[in-house]
């Protein structure tokens, strides 16, 4: 597929499917919506499957890619999806940060003490946010406390990612991370709270899409290690 032969190539793709789902959210029926958000999120999985060296390796991610897919499904029609549909979209959300968990992990030798600082400043901003939604979480206290526990060893692992990964790597997957953090925690106290207006929502949209654009990308930045002469993907550029 030409279309998918380079990232700057990809990029225009997936920016042009943005705005019309973007445009779509706002102006149309939200039924519409399962075709340009779909299309959208099946853009980003077809590119990283087409153009990814050792797939096998990188299966954690398509996984993940694959869970996203399904919880926004799930999700796109939240006001009517009823509670059934609302647990299995968490659950896919769930289930694509502990994918992400696992891809993030390496064998970095590493001290604890390092991970004190950004452990707490991490889990003193989750513990405000579940702490506003609390209340509203009744049987979806489970899935949400699971979501947030892995949302803080996510964004570890991501920093963990530090010297292990190209310098590039590290920072547009951590860019991503917290792009993608924003914007589903604007979602959750969106969704568990009326505290936000309409404006706030689309901000949610932007952060959870382009996220998840800057991990993929990212990915295809990383080498095994700094210290190795590994081949390059200038394919991709």
């Amino acid at each position: 597929m030409p279309l998918f032969k380079n990232i700057k190539s990809f990029t225009l793709i997936y920016f042009i499917l943005f705005l019309i789902d973007f445009w779509t959210k706002i102006n149309m029926p939200i039924n519409y919506r399962y075709l340009t958000k779909g299309a959208l999120l099946m853009c980003l999985l077809l590119f990283f499957l087409l153009n990814k060296k050792g797939i096998t390796k990188n299966l954690y991610v398509v996984l993940s890619l694959v869970f996203i897919f399904f919880a926004e499904m799930f999700l796109i029609n939240i006001d009517y999806a009823g509670k059934l549909l609302v647990f299995f979209g968490m659950l896919c959300i769930v289930l694509s940060k502990i994918c992400l968990c696992l891809k993030m992990a390496n064998k970095r030798d590493f001290k604890f003490s390092e991970l004190i600082p950004l452990a707490i400043i991490y889990g003193f901003i989750l513990i405000i946010i579940f702490g506003l939604i609390l209340n509203n979480l009744k049987e979806f206290f489970i899935p949400v406390l699971l979501y947030y526990i892995f949302s803080l060893i996510t964004g570890l692992f991501v920093y963990l990612r530090k010297g292990v990964f190209s310098t590039r790597s590290f920072f547009t997957v951590l860019f991503g991370a917290v792009l993608y953090f924003i914007g589903e925690n604007i979602s959750a106290i969106s969704l568990f709270t009326n505290k936000l207006s309409r404006d706030f929502y689309l901000l949610n949209y932007v952060g959870v899409i382009w996220g998840m654009y800057f991990v993929v990308i990212g990915i295809f930045f990383e080498k095994d290690s700094i210290n190795k002469n590994l081949e390059t993907e200038e394919y991709l550029m």
